[in-house]
């Protein structure tokens, strides 16, 4: 009996022991950071990979900008559903409202991170609403790429949120245009967020001359007709207005007062003296002024189609068929471009935030990106280099480069 008992012991020791190698076999499969593998270190990830990685969306779904929103939402969307067609495992996008503020962003953020657990988010929209989500991740470790924030600021947040320019280059343009012109007087005209604050000292900052004319409003002002008296006030003794709104409503919002009062905007613009960031142009914008917001000027930076790589051109000729462009050509090509760069990460095997993180810190000089609109990598910052800001001017309805 004794024999017996030390025999069955022996066999379920053995039995045990062989259950746990298997175990440990197929937790872990190690690899190395290899040139095909993008550099990327993807030791101790799973062999078994899961079924769906979810990605969060932080845009302006409702509110003043929710057209930005909309366009945000459909690049990500195209981009996913081309991925999944060939590919596992699948993407899930979960999109929450970030409303282009920062208290809603924060709300959106903490719900995508905490109870949807996704393993990265591309957004948000708006300056306003990144910043205060991309402190936070700073502390969660959930690497954010943002295709449109451009707020000074974000370059000092942390390692954990990336963007493709930055208001310092798109001032630089401006100031340098205003030195080439001889202005020695201007005026500043901006939305009171991140952006239009960030842009405006940018701008401050650089310029030699005088700024005779320094004036904020409210995201939700409505009535602009005292800001319109005073624009109209000194539009003679300025040479150039920097006029920054955070939206297509925004913008909307004082370039009619401007016609109302006396048709200031056609005096401004006829003279090339109203020059507004990239969030005022837009097809909206240009059909409902009409006229005479022919001769604004605005940074661009990409110049045309042209600019744009074979996967590049594919993509936006496939948006353009199946959606309007309701805010710009660049700014549908920066999020598709977003997407792609997270969809790329996956499809090489980093499902977790920790994998994707390097992957991306995996795009630096060194490694350069061929992206939707050609080459570029990020800094430390998470800035991108590789986009050259233009100026423009708004003939016959259409944003041209000036020569």
């Amino acid at each position: 009996m004794k024999k017996l008992v030390l025999f069955l012991g022996i066999c379920c020791s053995l039995i045990l022991l062989a259950s746990c190698g298997t175990q440990s076999t197929e937790q872990t499969n190690s690899t190395t950071s290899t040139p095909e593998n993008g550099g990327v270190n993807t030791e101790e990830t799973t062999t078994d990979s899961p079924e769906v990685i979810k990605i969060g969306v932080l845009a302006p779904i409702s509110g003043g900008a929710a057209a930005y929103g909309e366009d945000a939402v459909n690049a990500y969307t195209q981009v996913v559903e081309a991925y999944n067609a060939l590919n596992t495992p699948k993407i899930e996008l979960v999109v929450e409202d970030s409303k282009c503020n920062g208290k809603d962003s924060v709300l959106a953020y903490n719900k995508l991170v905490n109870v949807d657990k996704v393993q990265a988010i591309a957004g948000a929209t708006c300056s306003s609403a990144t910043i205060p989500a991309a402190k936070i991740t700073q502390t969660s470790k959930i690497p954010m790429i943002s295709p449109t924030s451009s707020a000074p600021s974000i370059s000092d947040i942390g390692p954990y949120i990336y963007r493709y320019y930055n208001d310092l280059d798109a001032a630089n343009a401006v100031v340098n245009y205003l030195q080439w012109k001889g202005a020695t007087k201007i005026g500043i005209l901006v939305e009171n967020t991140d952006y239009g604050v960030g842009y405006a000292n940018a701008v401050k900052e650089r310029f030699t001359g005088e700024v005779v004319f320094d004036e904020k409003f409210d995201s939700d002002e409505k009535d602009f007709a005292l800001i319109a008296k005073k624009v109209a006030n000194i539009s003679e003794d300025i040479d150039a207005l920097i006029f920054v709104p955070n939206n297509e409503n925004s913008a909307l919002g004082i370039l009619l007062w401007l016609q109302k009062e006396g048709n200031t905007l056609a005096q401004l613009t006829k003279n090339g003296k109203l020059i507004g960031s990239e969030g005022i142009i837009s097809d909206g914008v240009i059909e409902q002024v009409g006229d005479d917001f022919n001769g604004t000027l605005s940074t661009k930076i990409i110049d045309d189609m042209e600019m744009f790589n074979d996967s590049g051109k594919q993509f936006m000729e496939t948006y353009t068929s199946q959606h309007p462009v309701q805010s710009s050509e660049l700014f549908v090509t920066l999020e598709g471009e977003t997407m792609s760069l997270i969809a790329d990460a996956i499809k090489d095997g980093n499902y977790t935030s920790e994998f994707i993180q390097n992957y991306l810190q995996s795009v630096h000089e060194g490694n350069p990106r061929e992206g939707f609109f050609g080459s570029y990598y990020f800094k430390a910052s998470g800035d991108a280099v590789g986009l050259n800001f233009l100026m423009a001017e708004i003939q016959n309805g259409k944003l041209e480069t000036l020569k």
